[in-house]
């Protein structure tokens, strides 16, 4: 697993290393984030641009990155949230969801890779 993009180090010591675990919670991560960044793109690209929305999206991610950690998602939805909360830097904020759109297209294949084996070790 390349450590530099994906750190799973968290998850597996939560799970006890079970694959069952990991498997569900990778699914959970795979079926929502994507989404979610989607919405956050929407809203952020926007040009009637919705703060509030993008400073509660952004902070609901940030719990999704805690354990399946894609490098500086955290940091930079943190970023995100804290220019929504101030109302401004939509400069930046876009900057910041530039980079975690490319870091998130880097680790998905890694993080689908993840999953599937961890579906076949949970039989």
């Amino acid at each position: 697993m390349e450590t530099s993009v994906v750190d799973l180090d968290s998850l597996y010591q939560l799970s006890g290393r079970d694959p069952k675990y990991i498997y569900e919670v990778m699914s959970l991560f795979l079926e929502h984030v994507p989404k979610q960044l989607l919405k956050l793109e929407q809203l952020i690209m926007d040009s009637t641009t919705d703060w509030a929305a993008i400073r509660k999206l952004s902070h609901s991610m940030k719990s999704s990155v805690i354990f399946v950690k894609v490098s500086g998602m955290y940091d930079h939805l943190m970023k995100i949230e804290a220019y929504a909360k101030e109302g401004k830097h939509i400069d930046e904020m876009r900057e910041n969801l530039q980079f975690i759109l490319h870091v998130f297209r880097e680790a998905m294949p890694i993080l689908i890779a993840e999953q599937e084996k961890c579906r076949l070790q949970k039989k």
